[in-house]
This record gives structure tokens, sequence and C-alpha cells, in this order.
């Protein structure tokens, strides 16, 4: 089955070495017939230490609703979040 899961992505450079950036991904909607739905947001500060070279932390809350053989279950999971990017 195929559902929607449209997604944003907003990034502010605050200087030549750091930015903030922010993401989105709501999903599901219950358009399959599952009634599921799923997103996840994430907040983060990341800065460049060299030049190729990226280091992000912030927190990431994912929230999940699904219903399988008439057991429901839904809640969110939260924490923070921390990163390197290594580009080639």
């Amino acid at each position: 089955m195929l559902e929607p899961f449209p997604g944003f992505r907003l990034g502010l450079w605050l200087s030549p070495k750091a930015m903030i950036t922010y993401r989105a991904t709501p999903g599901g909607f219950g358009c399959a017939g599952d009634h599921d739905l799923d997103a996840a947001m994430d907040p983060v500060f990341g800065r460049n230490v060299q030049r190729n070279i990226h280091v992000y932390t912030g927190y990431r809350g994912r929230y999940d609703q699904f219903t399988r053989n008439k057991v429901s279950v839904n809640g969110w999971l939260q924490g923070p979040v921390l990163g390197t990017v290594l580009a080639f």
C-alpha cells in the first residue's frame, strides 16, 4: 500500500560555520485504511569544525499511532540527538 508522507526541511545559516535546521515529516493519515499516523520533528544546531566535517546537536520527537488486530498503540518517542557528517 502507498500512503502520503510529505516532509520539509528549513535551514538558516547563522554564520559561515553555524546553522539551525528544522525538519518535519508527517505521514500516514489513515489513507490506506489502517488508520496509521506517523510524525517526526527535529530542530538541530550544527557547526562546521573543518571544511568537510560538520557536527550537530538537537532534539528529536517522533509520534506513532497504529492499529493491528484490534490492538491500538500510540505515543511519543523523544530525546536528544548528537551526530557528525563527513563530506567527501
